[in-house]
């Protein structure tokens, strides 16, 4: 069977990091944490109030490989030595952009800023879909009316 016509279910969703178009990626996850400090006053057991005091982003997501390209090939994902990996994206900002394939409109409906590549695995399934499962850490998270 050729592979444009292979039928993959599943996937809504297209992933762009900066303006290369990455693919199709299924099972994306993107987390935002906004941690929270207590507020203790001397002479109160209770707590005051909780302020916030920093705030993380994560995004998950399985790439399905149809362009035969791993994410380094893509200058996407650090290669080489200790040099190398440190000098990776410093000094510019990796932006992500997820796509809704499944809307007419091919709206985006999120947009993630500042990724840093944390890690990366791969699998073939019983179909023959080869994804790539990739984590990053990332700066800020835009959804819909701000992507």
């Amino acid at each position: 069977m050729a592979l444009e016509n292979r039928a993959i279910s599943g996937v809504r969703a297209k992933l762009f990091i900066g303006s290369t178009e990455v693919g199709f990626a299924t099972g994306v996850s993107v987390t935002e944490n906004i941690a929270q400090t207590p507020v203790e006053l001397l002479g109160e057991i209770n707590v005051v109030e909780y302020e916030p005091v920093g705030r993380t982003v994560s995004m998950t997501a399985s790439v399905v490989r149809l362009k035969k390209s791993a994410l380094r090939d893509l200058g996407l994902w650090p290669s080489g030595g200790t040099i190398d990996v440190l000098a990776f994206g410093a000094g510019n900002s990796i932006d992500a952009t997820l796509i809704d394939v499944g809307d007419s409109d091919n709206q985006v409906f999120a947009r993630v800023k500042g990724l840093k590549p944390e890690s990366l695995s791969w699998r073939v399934d019983r179909a023959g879909v080869s994804t790539v499962d990739c984590t990053f850490r990332a700066i800020q998270l835009f959804e819909e009316a701000e992507a």
